[in-house]
């Protein structure tokens, strides 16, 4: 005798133990059977709050994902190291059964990565999803939407104060080169003027 179970349209509600029992004329026997179900989970989705990330303000990111059986949402950096014991851990279970995994990583200001990414595992520890998050420019006070950043912010002052070192030179120079080329000039016409006087008095002492 061969007797078989059709479960149409399995949901979460269906997970559990089942008995199969077999009565007859000669007597009755049961077997137990177990039904395990499972919703793959997908890959999580990741946003920031605030969607414009600050410089000079803590920042987080979430993470999301549903499944089933409970799994776990773990972080890692562009270097793959992981974050996830600075996250916290919040898990729902929703109407359907779906558990419904949500991770806060908080990014402390002026310490962070240009990339953060958020697995999704099983509840038997394989990997099943996962999503990548990228910093955007980051201007300090100014979110993502533009501005200077703090390397910017150095150059900037970097160049102008060196533009104008460069100048007081230059105008120091010209300064210099226009003294030198005064003070020749009135050298050379005190000589002139000297050489006229003698050639003058060199004339009347030969006149008889």
């Amino acid at each position: 005798m061969n007797i078989s179970l059709l479960i149409a349209e399995t949901k979460v509600a269906d997970d559990g133990d089942y008995t199969c029992m077999v009565i007859t004329d000669s007597g009755d026997a049961s077997s137990l059977t177990s039904l395990n179900v499972k919703a793959t989970y997908r890959d999580p989705t990741v946003r920031s709050i605030p969607e414009k990330i600050s410089e000079d303000a803590d920042n987080d990111l979430i993470c999301n994902a549903d499944g089933y059986p409970k799994g776990q949402l773990r972080w890692f950096d562009e270097h793959n190291e992981e974050w996830t014991k600075s996250a916290e851990m919040d898990v729902r279970k929703t109407d359907n059964g779906l558990f419904q995994l949500s991770s806060t990583l908080t990014l402390l200001k002026g310490s962070r990565f240009s990339k953060y990414t958020c697995v999704v595992f099983n509840a038997t520890g394989g990997k099943e999803g996962s999503t990548t998050f990228e910093m955007p420019p980051i201007s300090g006070g100014r979110g993502a939407s533009g501005g200077l950043n703090h390397s910017s912010k150095i150059v900037v002052p970097v160049i102008v104060i060196g533009s104008l070192i460069v100048g007081l030179l230059l105008a120091l120079l010209i300064y210099r080169r226009r003294s030198i080329g005064d003070h020749q000039r009135g050298r050379a016409e005190e000589f002139d003027a000297e050489q006229g006087h003698l050639q003058k008095t060199e004339g009347e002492d030969s006149q008889p």
